[in-house]
């Protein structure tokens, strides 16, 4: 399995690393495509959409990970639930400010999203916080609500 993470558009993505019988090793190429991360393989060096899994440039264009269900928990309760698991150090030997948000203000609800250009769909606010679920062939999203907090009515 490998475990994505966009921090432009706060999605966290499980997948599948195994395709066609190899098993795929994966980068972040610094690249954003709509607002979304771009990973990449190190056995092609094919590209790869973070939001779908799909590979958009290279040997494997057209190939889809199979993505694996996962959450995205604060710290605290992942502590709480799995006491000695083990976790990942910020000390990585890098300068870099790790828990800090390097795209402040681009998750605000009513903002504009700056770095996509195309039409936006009108049946939720663009910067709205989903969840996405898919059984079988259909896919939902569905607005993300907080502690508290009731559902829209339009």
């Amino acid at each position: 399995m490998t475990v994505t993470f966009c921090p432009l558009c706060n999605a966290a993505i499980a997948f599948d690393r195994r395709l066609d019988g190899r098993l795929l090793d994966f980068g972040t190429t610094g690249k954003l495509r709509n607002s979304d991360l771009v990973m990449y393989d190190r056995q092609t060096e094919s590209w790869w959409q973070q939001f779908t899994g799909e590979a958009i440039i290279g040997d494997l264009t057209g190939k889809k990970l199979e993505m694996v269900p996962a959450a995205l928990v604060g710290y605290g309760h992942f502590k709480k639930s799995y006491p000695g698991a083990p976790v990942l150090s910020k000390d990585t030997g890098h300068r870099r400010p790790y828990g800090r948000n390097p795209y402040v203000g681009y998750d605000n609800i009513k903002g504009v999203p700056f770095l996509f250009r195309g039409p936006t769909d009108k049946r939720l606010p663009p910067m709205e916080r989903i969840v996405a679920v898919t059984l079988g062939d259909t896919n939902k999203a569905y607005p993300l609500l907080g502690p508290g907090e009731t559902p829209r009515r339009e």
